[in-house]
C-alpha cells in the first residue's frame, strides 16, 4: 500500500475503532445506569416509606394522647361522679388542647341500663362520620368514648404540617366505598391507584398508649381486612409530583443516558474534527509546495531567459548588430515584466492575508479602467493569435474603488482564460453592464468568457481556494502559482461585491463580477 494511502486511511480507521469503543462503553453505561436506577428506586422507596411510617405514628399519637387526655381516671368517676367527671375532664382538656376532636360522647352499661352524655352540646357524634371512632374504656368498666375527628382542622393544620414532602398526599377511608379525608392538591384525582408507598392512620393498637387505657371497638362486628393491607381506618398515600417513583427514576436514568451519550458523541466529534483539520492542514502544506515549486519554476523561467539575453548582448557579434540589441532588449523587457507581474501578485496575496487587499478607493469609470487594462494585454493576446470580443454598454456606472486591485483582478482572470480557454478556440469575450439587484440598487457587471474546456464540476467550487490549481493544469503543465482566482475573490469580496463562475465542464467558462455602484468607501 502507498504510503500517501497508508496515511489517508490510518486515521479514519482510528475513528471507527474509537466508534467500536465509545459504542461498548455506551452499552456499558446504560446497564450500569440501570443497575444504579434500580438502587436508587429502592432507595427513594425505602426513604418513603420511612417518612409515612414516621408521619403515621406521629398522628396516630397526637389522637392516642388526646383521647387519653381526655378520659378521667376512677378517683375522678368516684369523687365527683360519672357525669361530672367526664364533663370537667371535657372542659379542661378543650382549654388546654388544639381542637383535633369536633364532637364526643360517651356511654356507660350498668345494672340501671345503659346511659349517654354528649360531651360537646346538643350534637352528637355521628357514627357514619369518616373521622368517627368508638373506643371501650378498660379501667372504668364498661364505658363507651365516640369521638369524631375535626376533620377541618385536619385538614387545614395538622394534615400539612406532618405531611411536609416532595410527594402529593391523600388520605382516604379503608372502607368502600372509598372518601376522600384530605389532599394536598384538590382537584388532583385518585392517588391511591398509583401511589408509591402507602401507612395507616386512624389506627389506635389494643394496648392503647404508653400507659393505654383503651383499644378499637367496631360496633358492627368484624370487617374484612382493608384493600392496602394492615390496620387504620385510613390510609395515607403519596405519589411523587413527577407521577411516580417509576417515572422519577426514568427519567434521570434517561438524563443520565443522554448526557452520557452526548459525552461520547463529543468525544467522537471532536476527533472527527481533529482528523478533518489535521488532513486540511496536511492539503495546505501540499498547496503551499506546490505554489512553491510553481513560483520557483515562474522565477527560473524568465531569470534564464535575461541571463541568456544578457549574455549574448555582451558577445561582439550581436552587439554590433542594432536587430539583436533590439530583439534581445525586446525579451528583457518582457521576461522582466512577467517577473514583476509575479511578485506583484505574492505581494497582494500577502496584502490579501493580512486583510489589507483593497487600499484607497477612488470614484472609477468602469469602462476605462477596462479599456486600459486591455490595452496593456493586447499586445499579449494578439500575439497568441486569440480574437478579443469586447462589449462595453454605454453609461456604465461609476464605482468607488481601488483601481489598482480592480485591474489586478480584472487581469488575473484574463490571464486565467488565454492558459486554459484558448487551446482549441481562440476566443475571449469580456462584457460590461449595469444590472439592478433584488434590493433596487445598481451593480456593475463584468463578464469574462472563453470557448475552452471548461472546468470539472468536482473543482468548480475549490477554484478561488489560496494554491489551488486544477487537474487539467497539472496534467498539462501549465505553470502558474494557484493565487490568481483567490486574489480575484478576495479583491472583488473587499469591494463588496461578488465573483462567480459557470461551466458545464466541457464547453467554455463564464466568470462574472459584480460590483455595488457607488459602494461604500
Amino acid at each position: 500500500m502507498p504510503l500517501r494511502a497508508q496515511r489517508a486511511w490510518l486515521p479514519w480507521f482510528s475513528v471507527a475503532l474509537l466508534a467500536l469503543l465509545c459504542a461498548t462503553l455506551a452499552v456499558l453505561q446504560y446497564r450500569w445506569t440501570g443497575e444504579i436506577a434500580n438502587a436508587e428506586r429502592g432507595r427513594l422507596q425505602d426513604e418513603l416509606q420511612s417518612r409515612l411510617d414516621a408521619a403515621s405514628h406521629a398522628f396516630n399519637d397526637n389522637l392516642s394522647t388526646a383521647l387519653r387526655t381526655l378520659t378521667p381516671d376512677d378517683r375522678q368517676i368516684r369523687e365527683l361522679g360519672w357525669q361530672s367527671a367526664w364533663s370537667t375532664q371535657y372542659l379542661q382538656w378543650k382549654s388546654t388542647h388544639p381542637p383535633l376532636i369536633e364532637r364526643a360522647s360517651v356511654e356507660t352499661y350498668s345494672e340501671a341500663g345503659p346511659r349517654a352524655l354528649n360531651l360537646t352540646g346538643a350534637e352528637p357524634p355521628r357514627r357514619n362520620s369518616p373521622g368517627a371512632v368508638e373506643i371501650p374504656i378498660h379501667d372504668i368498666g364498661h364505658d363507651h368514648l365516640l369521638v369524631e375527628v375535626n376533620l377541618n382542622y385536619l385538614r387545614s393544620t395538622l394534615l400539612p404540617e406532618l405531611l411536609q414532602t416532595d410527594y402529593d398526599i391523600e388520605v382516604v377511608t379503608n372502607e368502600l366505598p372509598r372518601a376522600l379525608i384530605y389532599t394536598s392538591l384538590p382537584g388532583t384525582p385518585a392517588v391511591w391507584q398509583t401511589s408509591d408507598g402507602s401507612a395507616p392512620l386512624l389506627e389506635l393498637h389494643p394496648d392503647g398508649p404508653p400507659g393505654g387505657r383503651f383499644g378499637p371497638f367496631d360496633r358492627g362486628g368484624p370487617r374484612p381486612p382493608p384493600p392496602f393491607g394492615g390496620p387504620g381506618r385510613w390510609r395515607l398515600l403519596a405519589r411523587h409530583k413527577s407521577g411516580s417513583l417509576e417515572a422519577l427514576v426514568a427519567r434521570t436514568q434517561q438524563r443520565n443516558l443522554a448526557v452520557s451519550a452526548a459525552v461520547l458523541l463529543l468525544i467522537l466529534g471532536t476527533v472527527a474534527m481533529l482528523i478533518r483539520y489535521s488532513r486540511q492542514a496536511q492539503r495546505l502544506a501540499d498547496l503551499q509546495m506546490s505554489f512553491v515549486t510553481g513560483v520557483s519554476h515562474e522565477l527560473r523561467t524568465p531569470l534564464t531567459v535575461i541571463r541568456t539575453a544578457a549574455y549574448n548582448l555582451r558577445t561582439p557579434r550581436f552587439r554590433r548588430s542594432e536587430e539583436h540589441v533590439e530583439r534581445y532588449g525586446k525579451m528583457i523587457e518582457a521576461e522582466a515584466g512577467k517577473l514583476e507581474g509575479l511578485v506583484e501578485q505574492v505581494m497582494r496575496f500577502a496584502g490579501a492575508s493580512a486583510g489589507h487587499a483593497v487600499r484607497d478607493r477612488q470614484p472609477i469609470a468602469l469602462a476605462e479602467l477596462i479599456e486600459a487594462e486591455l490595452a496593456d494585454l493586447r499586445a499579449l493576446i494578439e500575439s497568441r493569435g486569440v480574437a478579443l470580443e469586447t462589449q462595453l454598454e454605454p453609461g456604465l456606472p461609476v464605482i468607488m474603488a481601488d483601481a489598482g486591485a480592480l485591474r489586478q483582478a480584472l487581469r488575473n482572470l484574463l490571464d486565467n482564460a488565454l492558459k486554459y480557454g484558448v487551446r482549441d478556440t481562440k476566443w475571449i469575450g469580456i462584457t460590461a453592464r449595469t444590472v439592478r439587484g433584488s434590493d433596487g440598487n445598481n451593480s456593475a457587471e463584468i463578464c469574462v468568457a472563453d470557448k475552452g474546456p471548461g472546468i470539472p464540476a468536482g473543482e468548480q467550487s475549490h477554484i478561488f481556494d489560496p494554491f489551488f490549481r486544477g487537474r487539467r493544469s497539472i496534467e498539462d503543465q501549465v505553470h502558474g502559482t494557484g493565487l490568481g482566482l483567490n486574489l480575484v475573490k478576495t479583491i472583488v469580496e473587499g469591494h463588496a461585491g461578488r465573483v462567480t463562475v459557470t461551466s458545464d465542464g466541457t464547453s467554455g467558462t463564464r466568470f462574472v463580477i459584480r460590483i455595488p455602484a457607488g459602494a461604500a468607501r
